[in-house]
């Protein structure tokens, strides 16, 4: 994303550039609210949602209160990575309007700066959503694995 923003002051009009970095916001709010709403519905299925286990909890007490356990922790789990991904896209995009703002007012300068005090804070959040989704993977594999076994 850094790059391309950088690219884009570098080679477009202000009104270009603008619209190419809300577009680059607003596409990576997108793809992880995607993969949130992917993730929850996968593991609904997976599990076959917690009223279901409950419902079956007198047929096998032990391997359904097992499997109750492990659709809750799911639950929050994806709950907990839903609001860490959601703070770093707001830190994004917040750090993206503050660019926005500083080119509005073509203070090279001030941009320059905006840029290099930024860009540590670009990649923190990047980073942190990108572990989030691949967490977010490896736990859903995990509870496949051991639902088909």
């Amino acid at each position: 994303l850094f790059f391309r923003v950088a690219d884009a002051v570098m080679t477009s009009s202000r009104e270009s550039f603008l619209q190419r970095l809300d577009g680059e916001v607003d596409t990576i709010v997108r793809s992880y609210a995607a993969m949130l709403d992917h993730s929850k519905v996968t593991d609904h299925q997976e599990t076959g949602g917690t009223s279901d286990v409950s419902h079956c909890l007198s047929a096998q007490q032990v391997s359904h209160g097992t499997l109750l356990s492990q659709a809750v922790t799911s639950d929050l789990t994806i709950q907990l990575n839903t609001q860490r991904i959601i703070v770093a896209a707001q830190s994004l995009a917040r750090l993206v309007a503050e660019l926005r703002a500083a080119y509005l007012v073509s203070d090279h300068t001030r941009l320059d700066e905006c840029v290099d005090q930024q860009i540590a804070e670009y990649t923190r959040a990047s980073e942190e959503m990108h572990r989030t989704a691949v967490g977010t993977g490896s736990m859903l594999a995990g509870k496949l694995a051991s639902f088909e076994s």
